[in-house]
């Protein structure tokens, strides 16, 4: 079955107003700015012949005086581990030896991130990594560099401003301020175990009636514009959805009036999306539902995770959660695909959307949450 394509601390001052995030890309390069005004711009190899993966990231934060932080990382031509060390070359001379950390990468030094911003802004800049004279190189493409770069300008209120990047100049208007981000009071949901309703239970078919208007034809589905709001709508799939012999839908308690269901919505080869909706205890009213590219739901959390490869091999993926506050499953985290290089998981992590955590437990990042599995 076809998929439909997957479309996220702060230093004073803060602005107040509320910022969406973008996500762009050029040639072999991109960019990813988050709703705090930190944007993150990654380059990699070129797709053109049979370079070992390498990607650089520039991360830089929202305000007039925040500089720009320099990372690396490294595949070796197997698309296994690097090496310890590396030289780094710009145009046939040797910059920096750059000590690697176990998964390949590193932080980069201010003169080595200077150096190498100032080497891609150039067309004809050669920028090479080795190991030694005998081992393969990792070539860096600058291709797409200058557009990221001024993106990155532009998003921050840079251009021609002493601050820029790419267009500098004397304007003294002020740049971009971060932005604080959303707060979320997460509340844990009852760890009652989660109703299995099967195709041969009473409450099976009572779930599947108050479904039938998300459920449509594939011809239906797949005909459905990218304007049209199709994503709390499902193909009916007699072998795997929720017409299927097999088909669970499944009951997570959130509170004493409310469930999470869970029913089976779509298929590809190597993706799937579940359907979710904020149902009432009796089942007779869905008062929400959400978006169908999620599909996984931790009870243990009160997370509702989406992840989505955008091709087999699994190098570049996008990712969004939803985090229960008590009321409602609420948006906490939008991390866009980085390029798919060859990297697994993706090079870089891109959030487009980030929110502020709070709970019994303390206060934490959205995406810093993730990386915890939510149990922090």
């Amino acid at each position: 079955m076809k998929q439909k394509k997957l479309a996220l601390l702060l230093a004073a001052p803060v602005a107040a107003f509320a910022l969406d995030g973008i996500d762009f890309e050029q040639g072999d390069w991109q960019i990813v700015c988050d709703n705090s005004g930190t944007c993150r711009a990654a380059g990699y190899q070129s797709d053109e012949g049979d370079d070992p993966p390498v990607s650089v990231q520039f991360t830089r934060k929202a305000g007039e005086n925040e500089s720009v932080q320099g990372a690396i990382s490294f595949l070796d031509a197997n698309f296994e581990s690097a090496p310890a060390q590396v030289e780094m070359q710009i145009d046939g001379k040797s910059v920096a030896n750059i000590t690697l950390k176990d998964d390949g990468s590193a932080s980069l030094d201010q003169a080595q991130t200077e150096a190498l911003l100032a080497a891609v802004q150039k067309k004809d800049s050669s920028i090479i990594f080795r190991e030694n004279a005998k081992k393969p190189e990792w070539r860096l493409s600058t291709v797409g560099a200058n557009a990221v770069l001024l993106k990155m300008d532009d998003f921050q209120e840079r251009v021609d401003t002493a601050s820029a990047l790419i267009k500098r100049g004397n304007n003294e208007n002020a740049v971009l301020a971060p932005a604080a981000l959303p707060v979320i009071k997460a509340v844990t949901p009852p760890q009652d175990a989660p109703r299995e309703l099967k195709k041969n239970d009473a409450d099976f078919a009572t779930m599947k009636k108050l479904l039938a208007a998300h459920y449509i034809s594939e011809d239906e589905y797949f005909n459905l514009s990218e304007k049209d709001d199709h994503y709390d709508r499902c193909p009916r799939d007699a072998e795997r959805g929720i017409d299927s012999e097999y088909a669970v839908i499944t009951l997570y308690p959130l509170d004493d009036k409310h469930y999470l269901s869970e029913s089976p919505c779509w298929f590809s080869d190597y993706n799937v999306g579940n359907l979710y909706t904020l149902v009432s205890r009796d089942l007779k009213t869905i008062e929400k539902t959400y978006d169908n590219r999620l599909n996984y739901y931790d009870e243990k959390t009160g997370i509702l995770h989406g992840n989505q490869k955008v091709r087999g091999i699994g190098d570049c993926w996008s990712s969004a959660a939803y985090q229960w506050d008590g009321k409602d499953l609420i948006k906490s985290y939008i991390g866009a695909s980085s390029l798919c290089k060859g990297f697994a998981g993706g090079a870089w992590e891109l959030p487009q959307y980030l929110t502020t955590i709070e709970s019994e437990k303390g206060t934490i990042r959205s995406d810093e949450l993730l990386k915890t599995g939510g149990s922090e």
